[in-house]
């Protein structure tokens, strides 16, 4: 098994500089270099997974949504670049950890992270695996108490393609492919849908939910219009923004409730799409908190999936 470790920022361990020796070192000496110690892990009588309790972490949130507001307006990447310009951030190192060559892995990943975190006083261990090793380590997170510092986090890539695998099998009956199909290639439309095409696959998502909530903006009243892109020029032009707007938005929030309560009672096509929206949010949603680094942000996103990744079979996520 391989890894590496991220440091940041960039500047926080140094780096030393290995001289050229002059004497000729035997194996066994070089390969005590970089070695990870094996641990083996007892399995415990009870399931580990029992022991994990799961609550309400966080309220729901508006999400950002692209619209008509009547002002040039970059794509949804662009528009969270300008929102996000004046944060600050650190520069991040990528390190090649050494590779463990026996059996048992996991285990042996998981406390040799541990270890390096606490050699740098870092209380919380965050470890990332991909799905087939995921549900292990997590069985194994949870029943040794060694490990309690230490969060498992499935890779956020394999986790967003299934979800919009999932979203893709969800609207499968909805007649989304055609829509698609007037702009992608059919065959191209299909590994779309099960979310294995991911750069192609999250265009068509943002511009189909941003058509559905400009739709949405022609129930909406003029003066809510207005304030609302004045407020959108407001972060587009990197202008500081007034209090007032805080109204505007909690007006914006009341109303948009009220339609989708009103759509979804209407009827059963209302709520799909409205369905859909939301799902493409939670896309949105979960890509800003990757890149941000924003972990509460992170649980709220997970937390909203999970339903929809039980719904269509997915239950190894």
């Amino acid at each position: 098994m391989g890894g590496i470790g991220c440091v940041t920022p960039d500047s926080g361990r140094s780096s030393h500089t290995i001289k050229r020796s002059t004497k000729l070192v035997k194996a066994d000496v070089t390969g005590e270099f970089g070695k990870v110690a094996i641990k083996a892990y007892k399995k415990s009588f009870v399931p580990a997974l029992s022991c994990i309790k799961i609550g309400c972490l966080f309220p729901d949130e508006l999400n950002p949504r692209n619209a008509n507001l009547g002002a040039p307006s970059p794509s949804w990447g662009g528009f969270m670049q300008f929102a996000s310009k004046r944060e600050n951030y650190e520069r991040t190192r990528i390190e090649i950890l050494p590779f463990i060559n026996r059996q048992p892995t996991i285990y042996t990943a998981l406390n040799f992270a541990r270890e390096q975190s606490s050699l740098h006083g870092m209380e919380t261990c965050f470890v990332t695996f991909d799905q087939p090793l995921y549900a292990k380590a997590i069985e194994i997170v949870a029943s040794d108490e060694i490990l309690q510092r230490v969060m498992v986090k499935l890779g956020s890539f394999h986790l967003l393609v299934s979800f919009m695998g999932s979203v893709g099998y969800i609207m499968g009956a909805s007649r989304l492919e055609v829509l698609w199909e007037s702009v992608y290639a059919p065959a191209s439309v299909v590994h779309i849908m099960t979310g294995h095409a991911y750069a192609h696959a999250l265009r068509p998502h943002l511009l189909t939910s941003a058509a559905l909530f400009t739709f949405m903006m022609t129930e909406m009243e003029d003066k809510i219009k207005e304030s609302l892109s004045a407020l959108h020029k407001a972060i587009i032009g990197q202008k500081p923004v007034d209090l007032e707007y805080e109204k505007v938005m909690q007006t914006l929030i009341e109303k948009n409730q009220q339609w989708i309560k009103t759509e979804e009672e209407r009827s059963r096509t209302g709520r799909l799409w409205l369905n859909y929206m939301e799902q493409v949010s939670l896309i949105k949603q979960f890509i800003n908190a990757e890149r941000t680094g924003d972990w509460a942000l992170h649980l709220n996103s997970i937390r909203h999936m999970i339903p929809y990744f039980h719904a269509v079979g997915h239950l190894a996520y």
